[in-house]
């Protein structure tokens, strides 16, 4: 009977210590971000959001997205090992063109209002309803591939009462078209690059209109 007092007396003191253990493990834990392309978001805030996710006892880590609303992260998946740190690996949303006040249309078709970040994306800023928002992106593709057949980029590309679309490339140039008739329009354009492509004129053009039904207005520096 002696014996097996001994045994429990040991037994009764471990648990307490090992349970202590354990709690601190929580606060101690080390998380390691791994991110396929370098990262748009500040890498120590969001560690510092995982760590804050983890310290708050949240079993489901995977399921606390909406934590980072204001950031560029589209998704993460986490694991954990034992004795080994927290691996989150992120991956962020791929910016395809700004918007007004500060947003951004993404890869996946969303668009999102990150909080301030310092770097600078050589991407087309797109003016317009946000209904309108991905429809004027893909018009912008079909004008920018014109455009790369004389080395010309659109900087900015809007939507004016319903119906003008306005282009301005990075020479200042400004190309107008009527969106209800923009398909024909754009293959107008087309002929006229074709047209002029060895005259050497076309980086020297400053305005061209396109909504006239059986011309086209050209202004020229």
């Amino acid at each position: 009977m002696k014996f097996l007092q001994y045994i429990l007396v040991p037994l009764i003191l471990f648990f307490p210590l090992s349970c202590t253990k354990l709690e601190n493990k929580t606060e101690d834990l080390d998380v390691n971000i791994y991110y396929e392309h370098s990262l748009i978001s500040d890498y120590e805030l969001i560690r510092s959001d995982v760590s804050e996710i983890i310290k708050s006892e949240i079993i489901d880590i995977d399921s606390q997205l909406s934590l980072f609303r204001d950031t560029w992260v589209h998704s993460f998946k986490s694991k954990k090992n034992w004795l080994n740190p927290l691996e989150v690996k992120i991956k962020e949303h791929q910016p395809l063109a700004k918007l007004s006040g500060g947003s951004y249309l993404t890869h996946t078709g969303h668009i999102i209002f990150p909080k301030k970040q310092e770097i600078e994306f050589d991407i087309v800023f797109i003016d317009g309803p946000d209904k309108d928002i991905l429809d004027l992106f893909y018009l912008s593709r079909s004008i920018q591939t014109q455009l790369n057949r004389f080395n010309s980029r659109m900087v900015s590309f809007e939507l004016i009462n319903d119906d003008l679309l306005k282009t301005i490339t990075h020479s200042g140039g400004v190309i107008v078209f009527s969106r209800k008739d923009f398909q024909f329009q754009l293959e107008r354009l087309e002929d006229f690059i074709s047209f002029e492509l060895n005259s050497g004129k076309l980086e020297d053009i400053r305005n061209i209109d396109l909504r006239y039904k059986n011309a086209i207005a050209v202004k020229y520096i």
